[in-house]
């Protein structure tokens, strides 16, 4: 049993890692110009006072979001971005967007798989909290403390991980104000 639970955060841990390269290396993320930006429909600009430095969208993001999932089937999107904002000192915080019609359900589902299987996560269970009238999960990252946050609004599916987590709140709310106004 115990070894089945260290594959799974080792293999968990081996896409989490994945990603980020992709993010970071492959050449669908593009850079974000200051005069016009790339995402600006999915996406806001600026997060809590920090830029957008790049950002992937669309096919190449859904890929990814179902790809870190365990049942990449039961990801019903339709599209999606993976921003991530920051400056020349690094990142600050990375912004996960999926847009699908049961948001709110998958947002929910999520919440309870991540309760279920917290021992074999590299997450805590996420913790539930109402933030500017949301429901707003919280969890930790339990290999480096990042907070990681995610809710539902209309039909996105809001994950927000936390780099910098003297300006949460702030991101949190200016995320908030951001796709209510969608």
């Amino acid at each position: 049993m115990q070894s089945r639970h260290r594959l799974l955060i080792l293999g968990a841990a081996a896409i989490i890692l994945a990603v980020t390269a992709a993010i970071l290396l492959a050449p669908h993320s593009e850079p974000v110009s200051r005069s016009s930006s790339a995402a600006a429909d999915i996406v806001p600009d600026r997060l809590a006072g920090y830029n957008l430095l790049h950002v992937v969208k669309g096919a190449m993001a859904v890929k990814i979001v179902k790809s870190i999932h365990w049942e990449p089937s039961m990801i019903n999107v339709s599209n999606a971005a993976i921003a991530e904002y920051g400056s020349a000192n690094g990142i600050a915080y990375r912004l996960w967007v999926a847009q699908s019609p049961q948001a709110c359900s998958l947002v929910k589902r999520m919440a309870e798989r991540m309760n279920e299987f917290a021992a074999m996560l590299p997450y805590t269970a996420p913790v539930r909290h109402t933030l500017s009238g949301y429901t707003v999960y919280f969890s930790l990252d339990k290999r480096d403390g990042r907070i990681h946050a995610f809710w539902c609004e209309k039909d996105y599916v809001i994950w927000l991980e936390a780099y910098d987590t003297r300006r949460i709140q702030e991101a949190l709310e200016q995320l908030i104000r951001f796709y209510s106004s969608r």
